[in-house]
């Protein structure tokens, strides 16, 4: 398969003035999502930013750092193509391929050539580099390129002589040794890729001392040379991605069954997820996983103390459950406990977890536990 094919694939699951959403705001049709810790941003069909939820680092970017109950404006006249969420940072991609990050800046996780001093808007990231994928995680963030090369900012780990792991910070993009196709970040704080074949790499950013020495490659051996994913997807130490036939593949941490195999021992190596459907997209949470299924129908398992599942209970699944709705969806994203979806009849549905009004249904709650829609779509 052609490496624009897989970066359109592993993204689809993945848009100015200020101010929120009017009252009776309707007509929003997002095409993009991506889900945060304890929020939410969107593209709109025109590439317009929308962002809600927790906002005390302005990770939201709509200039404040007030928190928002449903859509709202990312402050910029920018249109992207796509967006990424982080812990409490968020960035985006231009059409020509220019990052612009905001939020919490610490470790220099914007790219923007600082660190320390969050930003309430977007900016421009720094080197006049074109990337083709980006993935925000805790601390730092990484990107591809056309040409394969992928560049990351932000925290690192280095070792030094003694084979301690110290902090190292990258304020502007830094070439990270690998040749990948595309690349999405987990709420772990590490990253996987896949390369121009479709093997999956899962891989921390790890750096020998002295800092002005060779890097250690962080990306080193597949998670398995048998499986080409067309999606995949990082969550809380678990890894989830479907291969070319729709066969959806886990492994990782599983104390609350998110790898979908029916028990919740750990596995080291992708082991298939129990079910005989084929899925089209994936999502991984904190400790939670959903599948969007061929004909559009949503599954998840795993966590479901805050109804990150939507089934309608609060009851953990070792197996893939049908969250509870009519709708028929056609993406996915999944934040730390919660998780939203573009439904085929145009409107946007989340459930989960909606303490920071991540959900964008206009009001707070601890948890809802099947999807609801969001407030102008």
């Amino acid at each position: 398969m052609q490496r624009a094919t897989y970066i359109a694939l592993l993204f689809a699951a993945i848009g100015c003035t200020t101010g929120e959403t009017g009252p009776g705001t309707t007509g929003l049709t997002f095409v993009r999502l991506s889900a945060g810790t304890g929020y939410t941003c969107a593209l709109s069909d025109d590439g317009t930013a929308y962002c809600w939820g927790l906002n005390d680092k302005g990770q939201l970017g709509d200039g404040t750092t007030t928190g928002r109950t449903k859509p709202t404006k990312v402050a910029t006249s920018l249109q992207f193509i796509a967006i990424t969420s982080g812990t409490n940072h968020s960035c985006a991609l231009t059409l020509s391929g220019a990052a612009y990050c905001w939020g919490a800046n610490d470790f220099g996780k914007l790219g923007s050539g600082t660190a320390g001093t969050g930003q309430l808007s977007p900016v421009a990231v720094n080197g006049n580099l074109a990337f083709v994928s980006i993935a925000a995680a805790a601390n730092n963030t990484c990107t591809t390129t056309a040409q394969q090369q992928v560049y990351c900012w932000g925290q690192i780990a280095e070792t030094n002589q003694f084979g301690d792991f110290l902090p190292r910070t990258n304020l502007d993009p830094t070439l990270v040794p690998g040749s990948m196709v595309a690349v999405v970040a987990g709420s772990d704080g590490g990253y996987c890729s896949v390369d121009a074949a479709g093997l999956a790499y899962c891989w921390g950013l790890v750096y020998v001392f002295p800092a002005s020495g060779p890097a250690v490659p962080p990306i080193r051996a597949a998670a398995s040379t048998a499986i080409h994913f067309v999606t995949l997807r990082r969550g809380g130490e678990h890894f989830c991605g479907a291969d070319v036939a729709g066969q959806a593949w886990c492994w990782g941490k599983n104390t609350f069954g998110e790898l979908g195999n029916g028990g919740t021992a750990d596995v080291v190596a992708p082991a298939s997820v129990s079910s005989n459907l084929s899925f089209q997209a994936v999502a991984t949470g904190n400790a939670f996983s959903c599948g969007v299924a061929v004909g559009g129908k949503i599954y998840c398992w795993g966590q479901n103390n805050a109804g990150q599942l939507g089934t309608a209970t609060t009851t953990n699944a070792s197996t893939p459950q049908a969250v509870s709705t009519p709708v028929l969806f056609t993406r996915i994203a999944a934040g730390t406990d919660h998780a939203c979806a573009l439904g085929a009849d145009g409107a946007t549905y989340c459930w989960g977890s909606n303490v920071n009004g991540q959900l964008g249904n206009g009001v707070t709650s601890a948890s809802e536990n099947k999807p609801v829609p969001v407030e102008g779509t």
